[in-house]
């Protein structure tokens, strides 16, 4: 990551000598005159910016056309060549060429806040002018909240997206071993641990052979989510407690995160070969039927692998453990990837709703799947060329083989995707192909809380910094001290080869030798400059 280079002074300057023009009447007013020659309204113009350099949309393609056909709206896709998305944006809004809409992310968002350049539009999230967008999304009135900046408005449409997909964060647990033990479903770290132990020593496969353990990890990376529900994260920025900001790490309630992995070692109930173990071992073991508890990568694939060799088992996953909160959360903050900005000198707005519910029309079920809404072309191109339905009713994009012309076309077809940017819980068609049970483990996992919904009142949830442009200096401390003197310190401590409270003391002088306090000050203002906290 590297800092944006553009004079952000530079930017306001150019933005207020824009103040006073109508630069979009200039630009397009061979586009946007209310009449034309014939009598007939003309098409209204409208331009949309985001960071997808492998997408392009001319306006002659047939997304375009039929748009144009359906809307009476010319759409224009902007998307950069290459890298520097943000830095392109700001040469473009101080040229004046500011776009109607912009696919952003939080810190850009704020930014575009700050600049004048996004306009509230929560009088538009509502189904009067979002039906269709609305009806598809899960978690639309989370996101929403989540989208609420410190003034009451909303300043970016949300896209959606459902907590399964991130399926790599979320335990499981075998649920036979639970009834073999005549065990409930641990609801804390606590009792979580008392499991592992069970699952280890008591034989819960009932095969009369101490051939069991707990649970396994490779690196740090399988307990990692566990330290959100600590408060302490080491990838998060937290508030500090003295009105500054500073990795989950260097938290002294970090240590506690510690005491419970190196307590999951002592008894047993981990193997402490974490730091070398990969995992493809994790992976013959789990197939062996080994194995209780996983916190890592582990979709229903992964399962009916195992039962092969172990058609007794049954995994499923659980709601994470409470730990510092009074309930578990999910790590991920998935289920917001992007918002959409409407830029304040938008001439239409209504126009730009109209054309995003457009984008969203399906009348798909969770039980059926119906391929005849604009959704559809949005998101896969024209039905016969880039995608079609096969004899016996399956959605094909030819990928599989089964037409090989539509698989061509459909890496042709550089626009796919366009509808992706609204996340449909009905796109899952894969889904309904699977068994029941299957299908009811992705909902359940759906219902998960989530990170996002840790009250912003709590001092233990993460700063919403995940989408920050880090300059130069703080993402090298960042690096370094995530990716290289954390794990050494954390191996060390949670193997028992030095004592937590001394090494964690230790570690946190270290940092600031090294310079915490200052990359810890230079966050807090970037994050205050850009509108993350206040």
């Amino acid at each position: 990551m590297k800092a944006v280079k553009f004079s952000l002074a530079m930017l306001a300057v150019c933005i207020a000598s824009f103040a006073g023009c109508s630069f979009k009447t200039a630009i397009y007013a061979d586009r946007n005159n209310t009449d034309t020659d014939n009598g007939n309204k003309s098409p209204t113009v409208i331009t949309w910016y985001w960071n997808e350099s492998n997408v392009q949309l001319p306006e002659d393609s047939y997304i375009c056309k039929k748009i144009k056909e359906d809307l009476n709206i010319v759409y224009i896709h902007k998307t950069p060549a290459g890298t520097d998305f943000e830095e392109k944006l700001e040469l473009l809004i101080a040229s004046g060429d500011i776009p109607d809409v912009i696919t952003s992310y939080g810190a850009l968002t704020a930014k575009l806040v700050k600049w004048g350049i996004a306009r509230p539009v929560e009088k538009y999230l509502t189904p009067e002018y979002l039906p269709n967008v609305i009806r598809i999304q899960q978690n639309w009135d989370l996101a929403v909240k989540y989208l609420t900046a410190a003034d009451g408005h909303v300043y970016a449409v949300p896209n959606c997206n459902t907590p399964s997909s991130m399926i790599a964060e979320v335990p499981f647990i075998r649920y036979d071993w639970l009834e073999n033990l005549g065990l409930g479903v641990p609801r804390t770290f606590e009792e979580l641990r008392e499991v592992l132990v069970r699952f280890t020593f008591d034989d819960p496969d009932r095969n009369g052979v101490d051939d069991t353990i707990g649970t396994m990890a490779n690196e740090f990376w399988g307990m990692v989510p566990f330290a959100l529900n600590f408060g302490a994260d080491h990838f998060e920025w937290y508030e500090d407690g003295n009105g500054g900001v500073t990795l989950g790490m260097f938290l002294e309630r970090h240590k506690d995160y510690l005491r419970y992995v190196k307590s999951l070692i002592d008894s047993g109930a981990m193997d402490r070969n974490i730091a070398t173990t990969k995992f493809a071992e994790i992976k013959a073991k789990l197939n062996a039927g080994k194995v209780g508890f996983l916190y890592q990568w582990f979709s229903h694939d992964d399962q009916e692998e195992i039962r092969k060799t172990d058609p007794a088992c049954d995994w499923g996953p659980i709601t994470p453990p409470a730990g510092l909160y009074d309930k578990g959360y999910m790590p991920c903050s998935g289920i917001l990837r992007e918002g959409h900005c409407v830029s304040t000198r938008c001439a239409d707005v209504e126009a730009v709703f109209r054309l995003m519910d457009y984008m969203a029309q399906d009348k798909s079920t969770d039980t059926k799947m119906d391929y005849t809404g604009t959704y559809w072309l949005m998101k896969y191109g024209e039905k016969g060329v880039n995608w079609d339905i096969t004899q016996d009713g399956a959605f094909t994009d030819g990928k599989s083989g089964m037409n090989p012309q539509i698989a061509q076309n459909n890496r042709e077809a550089r626009w796919v995707a366009l509808a992706g940017r609204f996340q449909n819980r009905f796109d899952i068609a894969w889904r309904l192909s699977l068994p029941a049970d299957v299908q009811a483990m992705y909902k359940q996992i759906d219902s998960f809380p989530l990170k996002v919904e840790i009250p912003e009142s709590d001092s233990r949830r993460p700063i919403n910094a995940e989408s920050v442009t880090l300059p130069e200096d703080i993402a090298a401390f960042c690096m370094e001290w995530q990716l290289e003197k954390w794990p050494d310190f954390f191996y060390r401590a949670i193997l028992g080869e030095t004592d937590i409270d001394k090494s964690f003391e230790n570690f946190v002088t270290q940092a600031r030798e090294s310079g915490l306090q200052e990359i810890n000050e230079k966050m807090e203002k970037l994050l205050r400059d850009i509108g993350i906290i206040r």
